[in-house]
């Protein structure tokens, strides 16, 4: 199974004068049996560079280096002797996700205890608090900035640390870049935590993410629902095996309009008349979308069925959008469409 990953980079701050020692990479086999290359770090440049998720971090110079102590970390660096550390980590998640939905996830108390998890894996004891969301743009992306705080607790006394965090998707994947310092220093602007952000860069695609051949269902409340976009628009849609036709609200047909996407002209087909579940008929109008982003793919000539007195929490996936995807597996189980 295809996997989104939760990348993190937790930035602390410090030095130390021992030299960077090797440089060290990793070659895993492609599907096609290839060598892909999947990290390397440079130590002359001190760059650290991961293929696999496209991006790079630039470790201080004279910290230390590793590729994580724990289940999730696949990388850290640090001073030794000191609270300084940098670290990548990376987790599991079992759905795709737009901004929106990602926003939706993170909003919400149980992804507090994500992070405290998170904490709990590397045995720590560390309740964040302080926490505040925002949507913003990182790097000409999309992305929700996450801010918080937590008490660090050492031997003989505690103080707090203020974390950073974007959040967004590329290649594929869920990605989190976090820059984190003692609150005393930014207080007294020791730290810009701005500037640490500067450490992080993408890379070039060159490693294509493992779920290009599927699409991933998102199951709520007994229902299987697809992440679509529509020139640009974003739209979740639930899928309906035992529909034909795919259906949006009057409200989003019009924002396609005024976007100039569609016209009357050329994009209304016909009327028609519409089975909802229970039987009774709906007079719709049918028109069709140039194009719609399925997941990670793109389908073309799709015919849709605009229903009167829905909204936007009303979409329905049909099979003859589904079947546009070639010859499609649909894997309810798993919650993912399979193609070929």
């Amino acid at each position: 199974m295809n996997k989104l990953i939760l990348l993190s980079f937790i930035l602390f701050f410090g030095c130390d004068n021992q030299p960077k020692k090797i440089v060290h990479e990793k070659q895993t086999n492609s599907s096609k049996e290839n060598l892909i290359k999947e990290y390397e770090f440079d130590s002359l440049s001190n760059i650290y560079k991961n293929y696999k998720y496209a991006v790079s971090f630039k470790v201080p110079k004279s910290w230390e280096f590793d590729y994580g102590l724990t289940k999730n970390n696949f990388f850290r660096s640090y001073q030794k002797d000191s609270l300084y550390v940098t670290s990548a980590l990376a987790w599991d998640y079992n759905f795709d996700s737009d901004i929106n939905d990602l926003y939706e996830i993170v909003s919400k108390e149980s992804f507090k205890d994500t992070l405290i998890t998170k904490w709990k894996s590397q045995d720590l004891s560390i309740k964040p608090y302080d926490i505040n969301l925002k949507k913003v743009y990182f790097r000409n992306k999309q992305a929700i900035k996450l801010e918080q705080k937590y008490l660090r607790h050492e031997e003989d006394f505690s103080f707090e640390i203020t974390e950073w965090e974007y959040i967004y998707i590329r290649n594929g994947y869920r990605i989190q870049i976090g820059v984190s310092a003692p609150s005393v220093l930014i207080e007294n602007n020791l730290v810009d935590l701005a500037d640490f952000t500067s450490k992080f860069q993408d890379l070039p695609i060159t490693v294509k993410s493992e779920k290009e051949n599927f699409i991933r269902l998102i199951p709520r409340s007994g229902h299987k629902y697809i992440h679509t976009s529509v020139n640009g628009i974003s739209a979740t849609f639930m899928l309906d095996t035992g529909a034909s036709s795919s259906t949006i609200s009057t409200s989003f047909l019009d924002n396609l309009i005024r976007s100039g996407f569609i016209n009357k002209s050329s994009h209304f087909k016909r009327k028609g008349i519409y089975y909802i579940s229970n039987g009774d008929k709906v007079n719709v109008e049918v028109w069709e979308l140039p194009s719609m982003r399925l997941g990670n793919k793109i389908i073309y000539n799709v015919e849709v069925a605009v229903m009167p007195g829905i909204d936007d929490n009303g979409f329905l996936l049909g099979m003859s959008t589904i079947n546009k995807l070639g010859n499609p597996k649909i894997d309810l189980d798993n919650n993912m469409i399979l193609m070929n």
